[in-house]
């Protein structure tokens, strides 16, 4: 049995830094921090036997309106208003967050943890990808919309803030085109920041390096051809990426040898929407928060029959280059624990029938300081606000630990969950979309 000493700041989870757009000033955004509540009032212990038994206590109960799916507990979701209703927080439980509010704390739904909003000041950067390290957050890409000014954009490398200051520093030169959501901290403190153009940052020297074109994109007549990647995880050896460049929809995943720095396509193809993944077990599997089965069809809001969509959190094994068949057990898909199902004509259209999916943005997060192994999975809704013209982010997150099956004969063990906790919180009036967040140290 582990048990953490009363008041040891390791045990605590790691704060989760939170950046939110807000719709009432242009390219403003809000910054929160998930923390633990007053740590040190009670000591915490985990054994092996207390996780399995968490975890089999996910999945003893369930309602008429669920479907049993292995360990897993499936409900499907139908409108926003059912989301409502499965989160069952009335909203009157919640305070009217509103930035024009004189505090920081913000009232949350959660056992376990605070929420409350950080004053750091406004970058005016779009499409960015943020990063955590030591007592800096590093903003990496992006541009700053100066059409008020009469001026065009301006392009930067990236911009750091030490936490408590109130000027960002800049640096690195200029990044032309967009970057996406976290950006990934190596073993040697480089920052790996993934998007229209994969970049290497040396927060040392300040030296951004823009890594290779990956194929298929370095096969095309045009070498400068863009195309939307996005950050699957990084190992002690090897950076991990996606592009939607499949046949049928989808996606190419393509790896970055930090030693030889060669790109690697021999990957197979797979379906969906997929959350930066975290790499455990001597960097063999790679856990990852996708919208629907990896090697399933991709999702259409035309597919027929409909088929009930199932998000969850699946497992790559790098060692065999494949998709393990089932996600991880122990985790409802109840809107609250994970995100909800969805059948596939329930998908709205975005723009058209065959460029559709669920409307979040999960971030997986390692946040266990002792336990490497203790996530945190992040997304977000709009709140059903009584003013409908008020625009309000509603920000849900669970946090649970990983474990391989115990009685596994398997020489690829299943994996399950302990779920821990839970919170969701009404952030302030106006927030309007959850942009990317970091875990800290």
């Amino acid at each position: 049995m582990a048990i953490a000493i009363l008041g040891d700041e390791s045990c605590r989870d790691r704060p989760i830094y939170v950046r939110v757009s807000c719709c009432r000033d242009n390219n403003s955004y809000c910054w929160y921090v998930i923390e633990d509540k007053h740590w040190g009032a009670e000591s915490l212990s985990l054994s092996s036997s207390s996780a399995q038994s968490s975890f089999s206590s996910t999945t003893s109960s369930s309602s008429d309106n669920e479907e049993e799916d292995g360990n897993n507990v499936i409900r499907a979701c139908k409108s926003e208003s059912d989301l409502n209703r499965l989160i069952s927080i009335p909203y009157s439980e919640l305070r009217y967050n509103s930035l024009d509010g004189n505090y920081d704390i913000l009232e949350c739904k959660s056992e376990s943890d605070t929420i409350r909003r950080i004053s750091i000041p406004d970058s005016n950067l779009r499409y960015n990808s943020l990063a955590v390290l030591d007592s800096h957050i590093y903003l990496i890409g992006g541009d700053i919309d100066t059409e008020t000014m009469n001026e065009d954009e301006k392009n930067i490398g990236y911009r750091h803030l030490e936490l408590g200051q109130n000027q960002w520093q800049f640096g690195g030169g200029n990044l032309l085109y967009e970057q996406y959501g976290v950006a990934a901290v190596g073993h040697d403190g480089s920052i790996y920041s993934v998007g229209c153009n994969q970049y290497r940052l040396s927060p040392d020297t300040g030296i951004l390096e823009k890594l290779s074109l990956p194929p298929p994109l370095n096969r095309g007549s045009n070498p400068d051809v863009l195309c939307e990647s996005h950050l699957l995880a990084l190992t002690k050896e090897k950076l991990f990426i996606y592009m939607n460049l499949g046949p049928d929809d989808s996606n190419v995943m393509v790896s970055y040898d930090l030693g030889t720095k060669q790109w690697d396509d021999c990957y197979p193809y797979f379906s969906g929407k997929w959350s930066t993944g975290v790499v455990l077990y001597n960097d063999r599997y790679l856990f990852s928060f996708g919208s629907q089965a990896p090697m399933s069809p991709a999702v259409t809001a035309r597919q027929k029959p409909v088929r009930l969509v199932v998000p969850g959190v699946y497992v790559f094994d790098i060692q065999e280059r494949r998709w393990l068949d089932e996600p991880v057990k122990g985790l409802r898909t109840d809107g609250i624990v994970l995100p909800y199902c969805f059948e596939t004509h329930d998908y709205e259209a975005i723009p058209d029938d065959y460029d559709c999916g669920p409307l979040y943005s999960p971030y997986l997060l390692q946040i266990g300081k002792q336990n490497d192994h203790k996530l945190a999975l992040l997304w977000e809704c709009q709140c059903e606000h009584p003013d409908p013209s008020v625009a309000q982010c509603l920000l849900i997150w669970s946090k649970f630990i990983l474990n391989p099956a115990p009685s596994s004969s398997d020489p690829i063990p299943p994996f399950y969950a302990s779920s821990l906790t839970t919170g969701r919180c009404a952030l302030d009036e106006w927030t309007d979309e959850l942009f990317n967040c970091a875990a800290g140290l």
